[in-house]
């Protein structure tokens, strides 16, 4: 991080916000206190640029806040041109990850020259066994026979009964 002390302020505050002196500047993040604080993320705001404007401006031009990115057939996103600072990768819930912890956010910082790696771990949610599915052959088999016993009791009960009527 560079940190400056601006001597002449009115001269400064002038060529940042009404000229275009720093315009060609890649500006991530600004502290100016005066007699009220000002804080500049880096970040491009969507809503001032129309949506032809927007199209308009390349990867590097924008911000990657709250954006989502899909990793590869090896599980890994690359991303290049990110500005300066600091961020945090979340990964996202849906469909493809329901069945995974998702793993804690987590912060990297991207600095000049550098590159950044965020590594996260996916763990497979344990979920517990809703029946017991060992043996089905051994339960389907004992299910028929008790189905065969009670046919057979209710049988020789009608039976039964049936001779004792007719004596």
């Amino acid at each position: 991080m560079i940190s400056l002390r601006i001597k002449d302020t009115k001269v400064f505050m002038s060529q940042l916000l009404i000229k275009d002196t720093f315009d060609r500047m890649l500006l991530s993040e600004a502290t100016i206190k005066t007699a009220c604080s000002y804080t500049i993320n880096g970040q491009i705001n969507k809503e001032y640029y129309s949506d032809e404007e927007w199209d308009n401006l390349n990867n590097n031009e924008k911000s990657y806040s709250d954006r989502s990115f899909t990793t590869d057939k090896n599980g890994e996103i690359f991303i290049e041109g990110l500005r300066i600072g600091e961020y945090t990768v979340s990964e996202v819930g849906d469909s493809v990850s329901a069945g995974y912890v998702l793993p804690a956010d987590k912060k990297a910082s991207v600095k000049v020259g550098s590159t950044t790696v965020v590594e996260m771990h996916n763990v497979l949610r344990d979920t517990p066994k809703t029946g017991d599915n060992s043996k089905v052959g051994l339960w389907t088999v004992l299910a028929g026979l008790s189905a065969l016993g009670i046919a057979g009791t209710v049988f020789a009960a009608l039976r039964k009964k049936k001779k004792e009527d007719d004596e």
